[in-house]
């Protein structure tokens, strides 16, 4: 009896799924739960996108009546997202935290897509239903509907989207938007609906990339195809009609005149048609082409299964009629951002934001599919029971889901900590400039190869070594073949040293501290005014952390003193390659000897004033319990020049225990004359 009331109650509720009623309340409870677990998943991840700062620094000046700029009094257009500086700007003119509501914002938005997935999914892709009788059709509705929320489900898990989402970046805006506009520009097909809210939604999507113009074009091209193919085949006439019909004029002007006043702005404003952004970062060469591959071989090893999720779906496209137009623009999607990303040698920062806006579509297409390809073999061969058709595809796509979550978890756990750390220092040195300004009583210079929260948190002129905020480095580059021949890791190719160094910055900042790793940082040590007139520079900005920024020598130099490579007939360019490897392995005891090696190599071919090789090499005999060593090294470098604070800080200490007092007291003034920062934070933790 209890059983027979338990078996009726299981099948009254399989049942109610198929009234309307209740599978919206059972879409809603479904897709509330994965937004909870979205949101759980992102905050797991919630670090500021160091980049999101320079969009934060265009917006604090454009609320305080400076302009769109990042530098006062400098037009140029560093940000990529125009609606995201207004959507910030109209935030902070509130005094609401930017920082906090544009991560809070971009989760809500991925919160969105995950929603707009399902939809898609659920009004575009009709026969996933199967052809069943009735008593199976209510006792499989469950499964049935369940089908329809994989893409969203997958999207959910897909750590790249968490992390991009509580970025603070436009990543989330830009997504959300792409797949509303497919959205509706479907929901238009079908219906038989006019096309003004699509167009609507694209022109802020194009507002918010520059890619939206792209997409925006895509469909456009494709709703062409679209009403030729399936209405105007023998009349071209027809078709030129319709097309400069009063619906479709209206639709494209919504497009179109926004997008022209943008350029006339852009124009006026900035001198170009493009952000400053675009011309800094990509380039058509046989490096960016390699790049951009490798950016998207990377994605598909990473979420397509090595290719078989996008190839998979290729097997139903001409047998999927009653869903062919939303098969077909998909994939012109897909491959259309594929070669557009290749093409711009694809991103420099990680995890594949310029195809998250695809990526749900990819999925949908998987889904579908993998049920369509599923429902064939039951068909056809009868191995499967109707009984468990859907349960299997759902283990199926759960278990990749599974497989694209845990896989990669580690690194953007990695990534994420990295990225916090990096701003955590970087906005504690943009804090210690601001307060330099103050001491100095006059605005600073500051070349910078990592500019965001450095920028954001201070005042100072800041110049964007790798182009992005500055017109002549992203339209002028002078890359050196020795530096850019290399790999260095660092995708900003652009760089241009001598229009730094004649800017006379009072600073340059690397991110990674005394190592030169990005392109335009290895290029400064090519240049004989930076050797000349710069110095490590150091200074204590977080609790138990030394920092690192080259400081420019005083002007009372005597100038009779510049040394120039050719003073050394030996001298070879590679020298600073070599002293980038020696600062990547010195960490590790077993690369002592290799250090060494390097070291001594430098000492033949190096600038004769440049000295950090041979300090470097006293470190490694440090490590060694060579004190004799160390000794003599440090005394030989020290004696060649006043700026070497470390080296005259180790000699002091020693001339102290040694009771030599007035070696002590020499080393010392040198060490409070060019680095006092240093000697106080030395003096506080002894």
């Amino acid at each position: 009896m209890k059983k027979n009331r338990l078996k009726e109650h299981k099948n009254k509720e399989r049942i109610q799924l198929k009234n309307p009623t209740s599978r919206k309340y059972f879409s809603l409870i479904v897709l509330s739960l994965l937004s909870v677990v979205f949101v759980l998943l992102c905050l797991e991840y919630k670090h500021i996108q160091d980049d999101a700062f320079i969009t934060f620094r265009y917006v604090k000046n454009f609320t305080s009546g400076n302009g769109l700029v990042f530098n006062a009094g400098e037009h140029v257009e560093g940000y990529t997202s125009i609606l995201w500086v207004l959507i910030l700007s109209v935030i902070h003119l509130f005094n609401l935290d930017i920082i906090s509501f544009s991560q809070n914002f971009g989760i809500l938005l991925g919160v969105c897509s995950i929603w707009i997935t399902y939809f898609i999914t659920k009004n575009n892709f009709t026969f996933l239903k199967p052809q069943i009788n009735s008593h199976q059709e209510k006792d499989q509705s469950f499964y049935y509907t369940s089908v329809q929320f994989l893409p969203a489900v997958m999207l959910t898990f897909t750590g790249a989207f968490q992390y991009w989402s509580v970025s603070g970046m436009e990543v989330s805006l830009f997504g959300f938007l792409c797949l509303l506009s497919v959205y509706l520009y479907l929901d238009a097909i079908i219906k038989q609906k006019s096309l003004i809210l699509f167009s609507t939604i694209a022109t802020l999507n194009s507002l918010v990339r520059p890619e939206g113009i792209m997409f925006f074009a895509i469909i456009v091209l494709y709703h062409l195809f679209y009403l030729y193919k399936n209405y105007f085949r023998n009349d071209i006439r027809k078709l030129m009609k319709e097309i400069f019909s009063p619906e479709y004029r209206i639709s494209f002007l919504i497009f179109i005149v926004p997008n022209f006043l943008l350029l006339i702005f852009r124009l006026s404003y900035y001198g170009y048609p493009l952000p400053n952004t675009f011309y800094a970062k990509t380039g058509f060469s046989l490096p960016y082409l390699i790049s951009g591959l490798e950016y998207i071989w990377d994605f598909i090893k990473t979420y397509l299964l090595y290719g078989t999720i996008l190839l998979f779906p290729l097997i139903i496209l001409k047998k999927a009629k009653s869903s062919r137009n939303a098969f077909c623009l998909f994939f012109i999607l897909i491959i259309s951002f594929f070669i557009y990303t290749i093409s711009v040698g694809g991103d420099v920062l990680p995890l594949f934001r310029f195809l998250l806006p695809v990526l749900p579509l990819i999925y949908i297409l998987f889904v579908i599919s993998v049920y369509f390809f599923a429902s064939n073999i039951i068909e056809q061969r009868k191995i499967l029971s109707i009984k468990y058709f859907y349960p299997t595809i759902n283990v199926i796509v759960l278990a990749i889901t599974s497989f694209n979550y845990f896989i990669p978890n580690d690194q953007i756990k990695k990534f994420s900590f990295y990225e916090t750390q990096l701003v955590e220092k970087m906005s504690a040195t943009g804090r210690w400039l601001q307060e330099k300004q103050i001491q100095y009583n006059r605005k600073l210079t500051v070349a910078c190869s990592t500019i965001g929260a450095v920028s954001y948190y201070t005042d100072a002129v800041i110049i964007d070594m790798l182009g992005l905020t500055d017109e002549t480095i992203a339209h002028h580059p002078k890359p050196l073949r020795i530096i850019s021949g290399t790999n260095t890791g660092w995708k900003e190719r652009n760089y241009n040293v001598n229009y730094i160094l004649s800017r006379q910055p009072d600073y340059i900042y690397f991110s990674t501290g005394i190592k030169p790793s990005a392109y335009a940082e290895r290029a400064l040590f090519l240049s004989e005014d930076f050797i000349n007139n710069y110095y490590p520079y150091f200074f204590n900005n977080i609790v138990d952390f030394v920092e690192t920024i080259f400081k420019r020598k005083p002007d009372t130099i005597d100038k009779n003193n510049f040394v120039r490579f050719s003073s050394n007939p030996d001298f070879d360019s590679n020298y600073v390659n070599l002293y980038n490897e020696i600062l990547n392995l010195k960490s590790k005891p077993q690369n002592n000897d290799r250090v060494i090696a390097l070291c001594e190599k430098i000492d033949k071919i190096k600038p004769l004033n440049f000295y950090w090789a041979q300090y470097q090499l006293a470190l490694t005999y440090q490590r060694l319990n060579n004190d004799e060593k160390v000794f003599s090294i440090m005394e030989e470098i020290a004696g060649k020049d006043d700026y070497l604070s470390l080296a005259h800080f180790y000699l002091g200490k020693k001339f102290a225990i040694a009771k030599n007092y007035d070696q002590y007291k020499y080393h010392m003034d040198l060490v409070a004359k060019y680095n006092s920062e240093y000697l106080e934070y030395q003096q506080k933790h002894r």
